[in-house]
């Protein structure tokens, strides 16, 4: 649990590190790609080579990352420490900045502006003790960033006048790029940059950060998202540039009905026994890219709240980014908290029901957006299950940028845990939630229309997946398939890295520490449990999968899943449309 000794104290250990440092350590794991800058860095890191489609992307975010670390734990915890020789570093880190030839790649609002303007303008705001030449530097840095940024963010910002200019466009399909997070940060790390010098042309800065935040806001509500992780990132950039607001305009923001959503899709896709692990569904990394945590840490330096407090109270110290984390030193240790009641949760882009929060709870994750942007994957009804602090039932998660085979594996035809007909799994957008319904908590469930998600040349008639969440432990799923020739169905369950399965001779077994998640299908042969089904992928960071490839036309395929190895009776009906177990009928309509 979070409290103010155990922050100061990861500061303290964090600064220790840094100080030993002759060189900054930059991760692009992304990339698959490890880089050490001679500190202090004299100018910004750029990674040059051919990265084949990805050549537009703005490589130094990874460099600015690390920076941005290493100069928080040295200066806060130099300033908690009263230790002079850590805030030295710090401040020589931060004067180098000044002799930077740029601060973006490209003519565009881009990350490097934005993380780099937002530590700029968080030195000069909050650490009183830099020196005036420090200052100085920095005031000249961020002149420079802000009037390199305005060319960029003129052309981006040409596309609408006003946030209702900017909502009316197709945010969900094809201008969904007006809101992509890239050209969102640049311009908030230039207004924040702007801010604290007093640029000429703040005010227009903070217009055009004030459309972006409050179209974000209003698109959630619409179905509009990049997953937890980047809907986080923007919102993390968001809370902070709300902060140089005057108190009038920051409110009316504040007060956005969908101001909660990002604590919401915390929530609801937090693993049970670890809620700070939260589902990998599309490009999420719950451990490297932590935004959608630090955002709340923001707002609930901003406004509070109980239910915010007690998530974060939950949250992994150490994989925090830590300017987010320095703020809410002072405030964490209220005691009023909130515990979320379990139940049946929207995330933006998937469906959840749950039994809970705590280790021994289950959580049911599935897949369900159609919103077009490039970090939401082609994955309707696909599921992970999270038991006991693991995603037992995991996904491949964030996708490799360069075409290797870990590429293939997280994005290919086999990465995700929903059907695969004939080697071709979904290539559109096309997934309608029938139900979602927690009335009886001991039976939840939900149930998709996936059928529009498949090529309509691949034949495939009806593909509907039916979930339930029974008596707070097992899983059922019922696939409703129709196709018009006989067509190979192929599973691939992926298991979370690391963890084994087991065969037996009704049921596979995925098992982490003396965890487990049992499956049983209901119509396949018995050859399937099988460890000749069960493979590493090439490319799998870690994971194995079993495969199961049965022949259909038209069947409702049954899965039980069960935390335990469940000798339970279970009954189909002769149409193999409904399935009795544990006292509870299970109809999958006609």
């Amino acid at each position: 649990m979070i409290d103010k000794a155990a922050i100061e104290a990861h500061f303290k250990s964090q600064a220790a590190y840094q100080a030993r440092q002759t060189h900054l350590h930059v991760d692009y794991y992304r990339i698959r790609r490890r880089m050490a800058v001679k500190l202090p860095a004299t100018d910004m890191a750029f990674f040059h080579g051919t990265l084949g489609e990805f050549d537009g992307y703005p490589w130094p975010i990874w460099f600015v990352f690390a920076l941005e670390n290493r100069v928080a734990a040295l200066a806060w915890a130099g300033e908690w420490c009263d230790n002079a020789d850590w805030r030295a570093l710090a401040e020589q880190d931060l004067a180098a900045m000044g002799s930077w030839s740029q601060f973006r790649q490209y003519d565009k609002p881009d990350l490097g502006v934005g993380h780099s303007g937002r530590l700029m303008w968080y030195a000069l705001t909050h650490w009183s003790w830099l020196s005036e030449d420090c200052k100085k530097e920095l005031h000249k840095a961020c002149k420079q960033l802000v009037d390199e940024a305005l060319t960029g963010l003129e052309l981006h910002n040409r596309f609408f006048d006003n946030t209702e200019d900017l909502l009316s466009r197709d945010l969900v399909g094809k201008e969904a790029m007006l809101l992509h997070n890239i050209p969102v940060i640049g311009t908030l790390g230039a207004a924040l940059a702007a801010s604290c010098i007093n640029h000429p042309r703040i005010e227009e800065l903070h217009t055009w950060a004030e459309i972006h935040v409050t179209a974000t806001l209003e698109a959630l509500g619409r179905g509009f998202t990049e997953g937890v992780a980047y809907d986080g990132y923007v919102m993390d950039f968001a809370y902070c540039w709300l902060r140089v607001l005057d108190e009038e305009r920051r409110n009316k923001i504040l007060e956005h009905p969908n101001i909660g959503k990002g604590l919401e899709q915390c929530l609801a896709l937090a693993c049970p026994g670890r809620r700070y692990d939260v589902a990998e569904i599309a490009d999420v990394e719950s451990q490297q890219w932590p935004f959608h945590n630090s955002a709340q840490s923001y707002l609930y330096y901003l406004i509070g709240g109980a239910e915010r407090a007690e998530y974060l109270k939950h949250y992994n110290i150490e994989w925090a980014r830590l300017l987010s984390l320095a703020l809410i030193r002072d405030t964490i240790d209220e005691p009023k908290t909130e515990t979320p009641k379990p139940g049946a949760w929207d995330s933006i882009n998937a469906s959840i029901l749950r039994s809970g929060w705590e280790a021994e709870d289950v959580a049911l994750i599935a897949s369900s957006s159609n919103c077009h942007m490039g970090h939401i994957h082609y994955d309707a009804g696909s599921i992970v299950i999270g038991h006991q602090g693991h995603w037992l039932l995991d996904d491949p998660g964030y996708q490799q940028y360069l075409r290797t085979s870990e590429r293939e594996f997280t994005v290919g035809p086999d990465s995700h845990n929903a059907p695969v007909f004939n080697g071709q799994a979904q290539t559109l957008r096309g997934v309608t939630r029938l139900a979602h319904d927690d009335q009886d908590p001991d039976k939840m469930h939900m149930a998709f229309d996936m059928t529009q998600a498949y090529d309509s040349e691949l034949g495939i008639k009806r593909v509907r997946r039916y979930l339930w969440l029974i008596n707070k432990r097992l899983i059922v799923i019922a696939d409703d398939i129709e196709a018009k020739d006989e067509k190979e169905l192929r599973y691939n369950w992926h298991a979370k890295p690391g963890a084994d399965w087991s065969c037996d001779a009704l049921a596979c077994g995925i098992h982490a520490d003396e965890h487990a998640l049992y499956f049983h299908c209901l119509n396949a042969d018995e050859d399937i449990y099988s460890f000749n089904n069960i493979s590493r992928f090439k490319g799998s960071r870690g994971h194995q999968t079993w495969q199961v490839n049965q022949q259909v036309t038209k069947t409702v395929n049954w899965w039980v899943i069960d935390t335990q190895l469940c000798d339970e009776t279970w009954y189909l009906s002769d149409d193999n449309r409904s399935l009795s177990l544990l006292g509870h009928q299970l109809d999958v309509p006609e």
